[in-house]
């Protein structure tokens, strides 16, 4: 995801004041905005919680600075509104409705060509993908903000089941690849809240249990192949029916093949210290 900079927040005193409430160099300010707004940015939501703005800029209280330099607006059930955001997430939505559609008019038109008498129906032009400028005209985006109050219903905090699922995560993975890009300190906030989100849409859309979605995510990071497939919340939740199966299958192969040589020698270990 890119995030333009343009000389208009370099020169932004609300950033200045930002930096000056957190008590650091405004550039360092800056870049912490910049991990918020990437959470904003994948959520294609211009509203976000304080725990979700402190997590991505890795600094508790941030989300209050913010509003306190005027960069966010405080809105209803513990959301906050970013300013600025708004013409981009507008663009990012109207990009995925494009790419839906030409999907669909490209399918009409493959299969009108397969149809001898069928006239071919072409999709229009598509966008150039423009990019947007961040627009941080205060005035403006406490215009916009009262468009947003009903989004702020749609976006759903991850429960804390959720983020431990995410870190759980991170740790095998990191075990493995310590130096994995999603795991870079600059990177993890923005992951760790998009595999929340994931192991959270699995638990309440998929029905999940979260015990289940626990062992089988332990499970598939000690499996040679799934190790390396899965390796985000998104994959897991994508993955979970085959993973399951796949894992029955395993459980009942070993039960037919019986004990290893090595389990059989442990189990008469165990039984002569028992006095067997």
């Amino acid at each position: 995801m890119r995030v333009n900079m343009d000389s208009s927040i370099a020169t932004d005193p609300r950033f200045k004041k930002l930096a000056k409430i957190l008590g650091v160099d405004w550039k360092l300010a800056i870049g912490q905005c910049f991990l918020v707004w990437l959470v904003a940015y994948d959520n294609r939501k211009a509203t976000l919680t304080a725990e979700m703005i402190d997590i991505a800029a890795e600094q508790d209280g941030f989300a209050k600075a913010l509003c306190d330099a005027t960069l966010c607006t405080k809105m209803p059930r513990g959301r906050y509104y970013l300013h600025g955001l708004s013409d981009r997430i507008k663009f990012l939505k109207g990009q995925v409705e494009r790419g839906a559609k030409g999907g669909e008019e490209s399918g009409k038109s493959r299969r009108a060509k397969g149809e001898a008498n069928a006239s071919v129906k072409q999709s229009g032009p598509r966008s150039s993908g423009e990019a947007y400028s961040l627009d941080l005209d205060l005035a403006q985006d406490q215009a916009l903000a009262q468009d947003h109050v009903d989004d702020v219903a749609e976006l759903s905090t991850a429960p804390v089941e959720a983020y431990s699922l995410a870190d759980l995560m991170a740790s095998e993975i990191g075990q493995r690849q310590p130096d994995h890009r999603s795991l870079h300190k600059a990177a993890w906030p923005s992951t760790r809240e998009r595999w929340a989100q994931s192991f959270r849409l699995a638990h309440d859309r998929d029905g999940r249990d979260w015990g289940d979605m626990r062992e089988l995510l332990w499970w598939s990071q000690r499996h040679d192949f799934w190790a390396a497939n899965i390796q985000s919340g998104k994959k897991f939740r994508e993955q979970f029916d085959t993973l399951k199966a796949q894992r029955l299958r395993d459980a009942k192969a070993k039960e037919e093949k019986g004990l290893t040589s090595a389990e059989l020698g442990e189990l008469a270990d165990e039984l002569e210290k028992a006095g067997y």
